[in-house]
């Protein structure tokens, strides 16, 4: 705390042989658990240098254990309520099989003959038009809205994924 004052810091563990009253003394932080732990008793708990959680949930814990868990988010992990929700409007180029096979087709019937022109700027220039055309014929961007309800590993591409999925399940098509 000496060296870095405006670090968050964090105690957070099994504390039944300490009490609170002790760890507050010689840190100076704040405890923020409220509910018991185990059984009646308060054993389980969090210390904090800076309030930084927003949600903070005591539940019966997954594994084998006579011990509760304790979930507590940060804002940016925590999703409250719809009214907080915000759309990202993203865009993606679709690529499907059959977008490849099209512009395979496409370019094994196409004349690409390279024109020499004194100034490479004008080529390269020329090369990249025709590669940009190419690409938004046959690869059109898509603009696909991921929410921030979406779950983080939701990105515009798996997201369009998921909705041909979807509309091909409801046609009976998978």
């Amino acid at each position: 705390m000496h060296d870095f004052p405006a670090a968050t810091i964090v105690l957070a563990g099994d504390f039944n042989q300490l009490t609170d009253e002790n760890v507050i003394e010689r840190t100076g932080f704040s405890q923020i658990i409220l509910q018991p732990t185990r059984g009646t008793h308060l054993l389980d708990r969090i210390f904090v240098s800076n309030p930084i959680y927003t949600v903070l949930r005591v539940i019966s814990s997954l594994v084998k254990s006579d011990h509760k868990a304790i979930v507590a988010c940060t804002p940016k992990l925590w999703r409250a309520s719809e009214d907080s929700s915000k759309a990202n409007i993203s865009t993606h180029n679709a690529d499907t099989s059959r977008h490849h096979a099209l512009f395979l087709q496409h370019v094994s019937t196409v004349d690409i003959s390279v024109d020499m022109h004194p100034d490479t700027q004008t080529m390269v220039d020329n090369f990249y038009r025709t590669a940009r055309e190419l690409l938004d014929r046959f690869y059109p961007e898509r603009t696909i809205t991921v929410s921030s309800r979406d779950p983080d590993f939701v990105s515009a591409s798996i997201k369009a994924r998921l909705r041909r999925r979807n509309k091909l399940m409801r046609a009976g098509r998978l």
